[in-house]
């Protein structure tokens, strides 16, 4: 016979947020704020817009934006493949 442990016998349990699914107006402003941050190089803004951009329109996760490397990305077939090793 299984026992089910009381109620709250383990404490408090820890509830995820509601997720907060942004509108293509907000991408849009986030992108172009993202712009507009000074940067010495100018490099870094371009790579934040980008990865706004990437994780909005694929749904990628952000490591796995972050773990993107040249091979990844086929500009000719416009595919970008991930999780593979």
């Amino acid at each position: 016979m299984a026992q089910i442990p009381p109620k709250g016998m383990f404490g408090k349990c820890h509830g995820r947020t509601t997720p907060y699914i942004f509108t293509e107006q907000e991408i849009c402003i986030l992108m172009q704020a993202s712009m507009e941050l000074y940067v010495p190089d100018g490099l870094r803004c371009k790579t934040i817009s980008t990865a706004i951009g990437l994780l909005w329109s694929t749904g990628m996760r952000p490591n796995e934006v972050c773990q993107l490397m040249d091979d990844d990305v086929d500009l000719n077939n416009v595919l970008i493949t991930i999780g593979t090793e």
